[in-house]
């Protein structure tokens, strides 16, 4: 978190996704996000795997080493890589959670999704080759849906639809 919401401007938030991995599933973003009555408004822009959209890196401006992001295939892993983080083309994201009103804290999700799955893969040799053969369902659409329903203050149940063709189900204990 480097901003709390206040009266008038949003939380703002930096993040990293597989953050030591091989930089395949790897990515960072930079994410607003505003709660006005009941609904919870978040827009980002990710780099790595959340450049689906694919836009220009805005910190190209500042310097031209952010133009281009390299992926390391000769890893298993493990290894942090400072020099590739908010690199290459960046993307767009956004999501809106409605809270429904007399419903226990349910709520339903609205997602325009970032993720480049075309970028995502397996490297040979590192234990996993029978997934390259595999046909992976494509996404058929950017927007997803989900509803989440709470049991009690420890326990939810989660329902989705995403990439226009996966229906998910899911639970969430804390």
């Amino acid at each position: 978190l480097l901003k709390r919401e206040g009266d008038y401007s949003p939380s703002i938030a930096i993040g990293f996704r597989d953050i030591a991995g091989s930089g395949i599933f790897s990515s960072e973003y930079l994410v607003a996000s505003k709660f006005y009555k009941n609904i919870d408004l978040t827009l980002g822009i990710g780099w790595g795997i959340l450049n689906k959209n694919r836009i220009s890196n805005p910190l190209s401006r500042i310097s031209d080493k952010f133009d281009k992001r390299v992926y390391d295939t000769d890893t298993r892993g493990g290894e942090f890589d400072p020099g590739k983080y908010f690199r290459g083309d960046a993307g767009l994201f956004a999501g809106i959670e409605i809270y429904l009103p007399n419903a226990r804290g349910s709520r339903f999700k609205l997602e325009y999704d970032g993720t480049n799955y075309s970028n995502e893969g397996f490297n040979p040799g590192q234990g996993n080759e029978e997934l390259l053969f595999k046909e992976q369902q494509s996404q058929a659409s950017r927007l997803n849906i989900g509803f989440v329903y709470p049991m009690n203050d420890f326990f939810d149940l989660r329902f989705g639809y995403t990439k226009g063709n996966t229906l998910s189900f899911g639970f969430n204990a804390s």
